[in-house]
């Protein structure tokens, strides 16, 4: 499965889109099979976070946080160069590619 961006793309754009693509390996996460998003993970099981947009909301934000580089990667599906990305989503004639198999996530220029 890939998600392939072109032109015009933002990070906030990015972080959306990786919202819909990364499903399998954020309900791994949700699911605590890793510490990460431990808060989310708990606010779920504690009936506090019911509502679909609530947790799209949630899962956005903390996708934009890594890619804009202020939370530090946790696995290899984090493991991505946040700098290139940037220079690639901020630049109108770049394209990239986010390819996912299994927990990795690939980045191609």
């Amino acid at each position: 499965m890939y998600l392939h961006y072109s032109r015009d793309v933002s990070c906030g754009q990015a972080a959306y889109g990786l919202t819909s693509v990364l499903l399998v390996p954020l309900n791994r996460l949700l699911a605590g099979r890793t510490q990460n998003i431990a808060d989310l993970h708990n606010r779920l099981l504690a009936g506090r976070t019911q509502n679909i947009a609530d947790l799209h909301n949630r899962l956005y934000a903390a996708i934009h946080r890594l890619l804009a580089g202020r939370t530090q990667p946790v696995l290899a599906l984090w493991d991505v160069n946040y700098a290139r990305l940037r220079k690639a989503t901020s630049s109108r004639s770049s394209a990239f590619e986010i390819r996912i198999n299994s927990m990795e996530v690939q980045i191609i220029y």
